[in-house]
């Protein structure tokens, strides 16, 4: 399996030890964290960089595999990519780029569906772009999941932000 990544010079062994050389391995995750801390502020001068680095993020740490002692590094890389990313498509709607900040949105939300500030931001986007239709049914969406997941109506600041956007596309 080694030979198939081209790591099989980096596996030594002798009668009684095994060592893997990491030394020239590139891992993604860190590679992320590395840009992330780079990159305090995302705006016109570094978004083609903060696009390559969200293009990084391939997925939760170990993917399908959750292991239970590496829960708090997965939950931290996915706080640390939700963040970024949220800051990224601040920076696209503030250019006018609605497209791009949509289908990261929609990629965010696929995972993190009831997080509030994604939300928002994907509301503000379907309104950038005067898609009416799209923000009721992404409204709808929300309400329903949220209250299938936890019984529960939007907070008032998401219903009273949804109420805004559709008073103004009404203007």
């Amino acid at each position: 399996m080694l030979d198939t990544y081209g790591l099989k010079e980096s596996l030594h062994s002798d009668s009684n030890y095994y060592a893997l050389e990491l030394n020239h391995i590139d891992v993604d995750m860190l590679q992320f964290e590395e840009g992330y801390k780079q990159i305090a502020v995302v705006d016109d001068i570094h978004i083609e960089q903060a696009l390559a680095l969200e293009q990084l993020y391939a997925g939760d740490l170990f993917g399908d595999r959750a292991f239970h002692w590496a829960w708090s590094e997965v939950e931290r890389f996915r706080l640390m990519y939700t963040a970024f990313t949220q800051r990224l498509c601040r920076a696209l709607l503030n250019r006018g780029d609605t497209q791009t900040a949509i289908r990261l949105l929609t990629k965010l939300t696929a995972h993190y569906e009831l997080d509030e500030e994604t939300i928002k931001l994907f509301m503000k986007s379907l309104a950038l772009q005067n898609n009416k239709l799209a923000l009721m049914r992404q409204d709808l969406h929300y309400t329903e999941t949220l209250y299938q997941e936890l019984g529960i109506s939007p907070s008032p600041i998401v219903t009273g932000y949804y109420s805004q956007l559709l008073a103004e596309l009404d203007t």
